[in-house]
């Protein structure tokens, strides 16, 4: 019994270690006292039973560390480098919709709220050489306004002008020459007299009155030279020399300055002869200047035209 005991061994009540039948006290210091073979074996069938709840316990730990391995590895295979281009990155404060481990959430970019007031339409004095929204092309611009120009003709000189009234041509003072009395052809080849009721060397600008044709005469708006700049596309428009055609010529402004009184604007847009006296036009059509002359500026010819501006006030101070 006792030989069986010792081989059998016997099952420490503290640490549930197993001791060999031959040793009386445990690693873990507990002693045996009476212990005999009958008692281990009752003493082992309660420890399989009560194995059965740590294993169930240790069973859904187990789970759970899986669980949340596959939770863990499926976060973090979300960059934000794989959400399309138009997201932005939108903070902490919205973390509560994907979960606690959210640090960034990624949300549709919003188009910013542009009002009318906070851009200012674009306009010719913003636009450089573009034209305005309102800027008809230029080959129907200079279709509507050629009727405008006219042919200025005096006893030794000839040149252009147009129709600022259905009744008033302007043109150069070197034009008239100082003649009271010109003749005025029309677009449409009719002639009249015209007598000019102001001129001044100064500006190089005169106004020729005569009775008009019709009404239907087209006349050319005037602008404002203020608000030129450079780079500004123009067209300029003429009566040809030979007279049998009117001649255009498109350009940019290239400068602007003051020769004593006069106010000139300088374009690219070389004068050809007959032009003087001949309207510049910005891209809506409206008039800018006068051509009176051409020059030759650091090796290239430039042509230079009266401020429209000059132009109003001496139709203003001629009392017209």
């Amino acid at each position: 019994m006792n030989d069986t005991g010792a081989s059998s061994g016997w099952l420490c009540p503290t640490c549930r270690r197993q001791v060999p039948g031959k040793i009386d006290r445990c690693r873990c210091g507990y002693a045996r006292g009476e212990a005999t073979t009958e008692s281990l074996s009752a003493d082992a069938a309660p420890s399989g039973r009560s194995r059965g709840a740590p294993a169930v316990i240790e069973g859904g730990v187990l789970c759970l560390v899986i669980a949340a391995g596959v939770y863990y590895y499926a976060s973090v295979q979300t960059t934000p480098s794989a959400q399309p281009a138009n997201l932005i990155a939108a903070g902490p404060n919205l973390r509560g919709a994907i979960g606690p481990r959210s640090e960034t959430v990624f949300v549709t970019r919003r188009a910013p709220d542009r009002s009318a007031a906070a851009e200012p339409p674009v306009t010719r004095a913003t636009s450089g050489d573009l034209p305005e929204p309102s800027a008809v092309p230029l080959e129907d611009l200079i279709e509507h306004a050629m009727p405008a120009v006219v042919l200025i003709e005096a006893t030794k000189t000839r040149g252009s002008g147009f129709l600022a009234r259905p009744d008033l041509a302007v043109t150069n003072a070197h034009v008239v020459a100082g003649a009271p009395l010109v003749t005025v052809t029309l677009q449409g080849g009719t002639k009249v007299t015209g007598t000019v009721i102001a001129s001044s060397t100064e500006l190089d600008l005169a106004l020729v009155s005569f009775a008009p044709v019709g009404s239907s005469e087209v006349v050319l708006p005037l602008g404002d030279s203020t608000a030129l700049r450079l780079g500004q596309g123009i067209v300029a428009l003429g009566w040809a020399e030979d007279l049998t055609q009117s001649t255009v010529t498109r350009g940019i402004i290239t400068g602007l300055r003051h020769d004593g009184k006069q106010r000139l604007v300088q374009t690219d847009a070389v004068p050809n002869h007959g032009d003087s006296g001949g309207p510049v036009l910005n891209r809506l059509g409206a008039v800018v200047g006068v051509t009176t002359f051409r020059a030759e500026v650091k090796g290239a010819t430039a042509g230079f035209a009266v401020a429209v501006d000059d132009l109003k006030s001496f139709i203003a101070e001629s009392g017209r």
